[in-house]
């Protein structure tokens, strides 16, 4: 009996866990992968693959044009990843 019990708290045990970790998954993805993206959206229509990203960013407006300007200087305006 003790045996039976055991294996049914195992097999509870696992069934939380997975979906704990199915949880956080999705909760991961619904808030996206860069806090500085705000909304995204992306829509197909016949050939044509319409990309919006509305982002946020904590810099004075000419250093965010000045970026935007010069994309191969990315290292010098990027934040550090973490």
């Amino acid at each position: 009996m003790k045996a039976i019990l055991a294996v049914v708290a195992v097999i509870v045990l696992a069934f939380v866990a997975y979906a704990f970790v199915k949880y956080r998954a999705i909760q991961q993805a619904a808030t996206g992968p860069a806090k500085e993206i705000v909304s995204e959206s992306m829509e197909k229509t016949g050939d044509t693959w319409r990309v919006r990203f509305v982002s946020k960013f904590d810099a004075p407006l000419d250093k965010v044009f000045d970026a935007f300007q010069h994309p191969e200087r990315v290292k010098e305006f990027a934040p550090e990843s973490r």
